[in-house]
């Protein structure tokens, strides 16, 4: 039998719990509920018991077991046998349900606990969801299974070590016996896989291990050992095209991790094959090619910058100048090179007036580019707000086209100076655009939307220019 700790904090005849018995019972996991009486009156309900029943204990109070449960034959004949005192506990999973129009909530599937307290007229009920239960036993088979697979593999991964030091050490001493390089050849491609498998029985032996680091490798390379694996298995009937871009620099990844996953895809293509590899007809490609696209999760993640960036405008899902924006919201002292084969002046104003260090176009000098990038990088921070965002102009069409370097330097040299507070001389023949520069830098620039009148002043002779600028009085002349 169970203490009674409710008598404690007896208050107006009414049995409650203690308050170390409350605290104590309010970090159980499971639902605990104290009845009084013949009439068995909810006088205790742990915390538990209150989210289980989505009731708060001021809802409980004046409730009844009848009130929350009904007439449960099953709970009822549980309480029985415990008032009988033919046992002092009673266990049983079932379901209770709640009386219609009293409780309104989904039926418990649970494991009941009955026990009597020292006081013959208390009973405290405790139980826990079965799923909790199921979810624990699931757990637990899991568990087990987990470790049972992991002993599975330990001893597999040594039952393969075994033979696999023999075959090595077998094809080890053939390459010595074999005279012709040709078929040496096929001796350290056993060699070279048996190590490989070594090192992937090695991470079944050892998968809490650190991963594998990434190191710095040639792809044609691992091409090509696969290439050899392929063709020893397939001597005759099938043919292995290399498709290779030689401009392709080294990567950095798993060596034998990429050889598995690759030499998996070449045997499934082998393997689907298999009649015109009997016919002798059947090609596989290896084929690499440059990717020359990059994603930057701009929307949710600060970018991680250092010393400088160099981005292309027209890209395949996105754009250069969006990324500037970008770049320099975050990183406004970082140097940005724009470069691009589509040069045109929109596109040199937008790279500067967005906070570009330069535009670079293509095809560029490597030199020039190379002593750019380190004139970037030594570039020291900018005057905060030195760059002005404007994107109005780029509803508007271009007003000065050319392809040509020299206008490449004057498209710079607008991009540049629009930003600025200079007095421009602008230097050119008659007709060389003379005009064409001087709207596009007020075009351009923090005056835009201040008025802009061009004057033709070699039309005007100079005695008049004076007047016709700044006007005269009546009779000055």
């Amino acid at each position: 039998m169970l203490r009674n700790p409710f008598i404690e904090g007896a208050v107006a005849g009414a049995p409650v719990a203690a308050p170390f018995v409350s605290s104590m019972l309010d970090q159980m996991p499971n639902s605990v509920l104290v009845f009084v009486g013949a009439t068995k009156d909810l006088v205790y309900a742990n915390a538990a018991a209150e989210a289980s029943l989505d009731l708060s204990r001021k809802s409980l109070q004046g409730l009844t077991l009848y009130d929350l449960f009904g007439e449960n034959q099953s709970l009822n004949h549980m309480i029985d046998e415990v008032f009988a005192g033919r046992a002092a506990a009673q266990r049983q999973e079932l379901v209770l349900y709640s009386v219609p129009g009293k409780i309104y909530r989904e039926p418990l599937a649970v494991h009941v606990v009955i026990a009597m307290l020292e006081d013959p007229t208390l009973m405290m009920m405790e139980w826990f969801p079965i799923d909790q239960q199921l979810r624990s036993e699931r757990d637990e088979r899991v568990s087990h299974q987990v470790e049972a697979n992991k002993q599975l593999m330990r001893n597999l991964a040594h039952e393969i070590k075994n033979p696999l030091g023999g075959i090595r050490g077998a094809a080890q001493l053939l390459e010595f016996e074999l005279p012709e390089k040709g078929l040496r050849e096929y001796t350290q491609v056993i060699i070279k896989e048996s190590d490989r498998l070594q090192t992937l029985v090695d991470r079944l032996l050892a998968p809490h291990r650190k991963a594998h680091a990434m190191e710095p490798l040639n792809i044609h390379e691992v091409l090509e050992r696969i290439r050899s694996l392929v063709l020893a298995e397939f001597p005759q009937g099938l043919k292995i095209i290399r498709n290779y871009d030689t401009s392709l620099p080294d990567i950095l990844g798993d060596q034998e991790q990429l050889i598995q996953a690759v030499l998996n895809i070449v045997h499934n293509a082998a393997q689907a094959l298999s009649d015109e590899i009997r016919r002798g007809t059947a090609q596989i490609e290896l084929r690499t090619r440059v990717a020359r696209s990059v994603t930057i999760a701009k929307q949710r993640h600060r970018l991680a910058l250092d010393l400088h960036l160099i981005s292309d405008i027209r890209m395949p899902r996105g754009n250069g100048i969006d990324l500037l924006q970008h770049v320099k919201a975050s990183h406004p002292d970082l140097p940005v090179i724009i470069m691009t084969a589509y040069s045109d002046l929109e596109s040199a104003v937008s790279s500067f007036q967005s906070g570009a260090f330069e535009y670079l176009t293509k095809p560029f000098d490597i030199d020039k580019a190379v002593e750019l990038i380190h004139r970037a990088v030594g570039e020291g921070k900018r005057s905060p707000g030195a760059n002005k965002e404007s994107n109005a102009w780029l509803q508007e069409a271009p007003e000065i086209i050319g392809q040509a370097p020299a206008m490449q330097e004057v498209f710079r040299a607008i991009g540049r100076l629009s930003r600025s507070h200079a007095t421009v001389l602008i230097n050119g023949e008659s007709g060389s655009g003379k005009e064409l520069v001087a709207s596009a830098l007020h075009k351009h620039s923090p005056r835009a939307d201040k008025p802009f009148i061009a004057i033709n002043t070699a039309a005007i002779p100079k005695d008049l220019l004076e007047s016709e600028l700044f006007g005269h009085e009546r009779g000055a002349f």
